[in-house]
């Protein structure tokens, strides 16, 4: 989940206590398996994750850039 930059940290941990409650639901879980989405990781690997899939992205799009 994203918050926007500025959030204050007790907001951010009660929607993350939040959205960690959903998930301890058997029938979300069940749901969110057949949809095939992952149930969500710790806030450090997500955010490692995220710059993964940055630098990605940016590699298979830089030649598409210089070509314009």
């Amino acid at each position: 989940m994203f918050v926007p930059l500025g959030t204050p940290p007790e907001v951010q941990a009660s929607l993350r206590d939040a959205v960690a409650q959903v998930f301890k639901s058997p029938s979300a879980r069940e749901r969110f398996a057949a949809q095939q989405i992952q149930l969500p990781q710790a806030a450090g690997q997500f955010a490692g994750r995220v710059a993964q899939e940055q630098q990605r992205w940016a590699r298979l799009l830089a030649p598409q850039s210089a070509q314009r």
